[in-house]
């Protein structure tokens, strides 16, 4: 899935290294905007990202003219670390993920992006979820699923991996596939082994990492 972003962020130089690390990453930089006010269009846009700034003056009333001027595309706020509990508290209902300032990794940062826009919401302390409690229309689907670039899993742990990236739950995952859903959480466990990771939002980032 090819993730187009627009980025809204007050900071000059901050907002000229999103969109660096963006485009290393083979994300289309769509439109960077000082702020949300200077959108364009949402047109192919599959994330937004909104820089909030250590006051965290105006982002409730960036967040609600997001909501309603494109209410599918999902935005994850990048903020200090500090705020990040009380963001989610105040604003989780509309954004789909919360990412710390202090996630530096060009992979975790740009596997995040790609998380969030197959579906996934991400909160700080939480395992990653599905689907958006703004968005009745629940998780987003590609249209085909990638496949795995690895040589560590089976063919089956393979699609299974490739459908957890894309959001899916177990139960979803199960019916694509033609097994059981107590199969799937077979499956998983092994794949957690063989990955060396604890959970699904782990294995998700390690295997969008292989896309």
């Amino acid at each position: 899935m090819r993730v187009g972003i627009v980025i809204v962020c007050h900071i000059a130089l901050f907002r000229a290294m999103l969109s660096s690390v963006c485009g290393t990453a083979g994300f289309p930089v769509l439109q960077a905007c000082e702020s949300v006010d200077d959108i364009d269009t949402f047109e192919n846009c599959n994330v937004i990202v909104l820089h909030v700034a250590k006051d965290s003056r105006g982002v409730e009333r960036d967040v609600v003219q997001l909501r309603s001027q494109s209410p599918s595309v999902p935005i994850a706020l990048i903020a200090p670390d500090a705020m990040a509990g009380r963001l989610q508290s105040e604003l989780g209902a509309m954004v789909a993920a919360i990412i710390p300032e202090s996630v530096t990794a060009l992979d975790l940062f740009t596997s995040s992006l790609k998380m969030v826009a197959n579906g996934y919401r991400l909160m700080p302390g939480h395992a990653a979820t599905t689907g958006n409690r703004y968005d009745d229309a629940g998780p987003r689907r590609t249209t085909a699923t990638a496949p795995i670039k690895t040589d560590l899993l089976s063919k089956r742990e393979v699609a299974i991996m490739s459908r957890l990236c894309d959001g899916l739950p177990n139960k979803t995952i199960a019916t694509e596939l033609g097994i059981s859903e107590g199969t799937v959480k077979v499956h998983l466990r092994t794949i957690f082994r063989k990955t060396g990771v604890n959970n699904r939002t782990q294995a998700a980032l390690w295997g969008t990492g292989r896309r």
